[in-house]
């Protein structure tokens, strides 16, 4: 899910040949970039491959801009990768997940409602302390 900040224009301007005037709401459409298949080939389909080179590490994609870009970047960026390491790192070391008797879990698809905000559908996995 990727919150799109809305933004406002502080003076008339023309932009690509647009003319945008001043107080304009502007609301950025990151899901253009996130969900381009010219970039991606599948980018509904859950691939982590896609950030690690040859040699196994990490790598870094301009076209990931979910923390946003240039001067107007998340100043939390850091922290929110760090926090989210640790908290998704816990829940991994004291819990097991798994599909329900009957049921198949799958990460192959981001499905869901799209909006303002990605909601994915409910779905139901069985977590137990490890």
């Amino acid at each position: 899910m990727v919150f799109e900040v809305i933004h406002a224009t502080s003076h008339d301007l023309i932009f690509k040949g647009f003319s945008i005037p001043k107080e304009a709401i502007i609301v950025p459409d990151f899901d253009s970039v996130l969900f381009d298949e010219d970039i991606w080939g599948d980018p509904e389909v859950f691939r982590p491959e896609r950030f690690i080179d040859d040699h196994g590490n990490l790598m870094k994609r301009d076209e990931m801009i979910i923390f946003f870009i240039g001067k107007r970047s998340c100043v939390g960026e850091a922290l929110t990768k760090m926090e989210m390491l640790m908290f998704l790192g816990a829940l991994i070391q004291n819990f097991k997940f798994e599909s329900p008797p009957g049921e198949t879990l799958t990460l192959e698809k981001a499905d869901g409602e799209f909006g303002f905000l990605h909601e994915p559908h409910y779905y139901k996995v069985l977590i137990t302390p490890r």
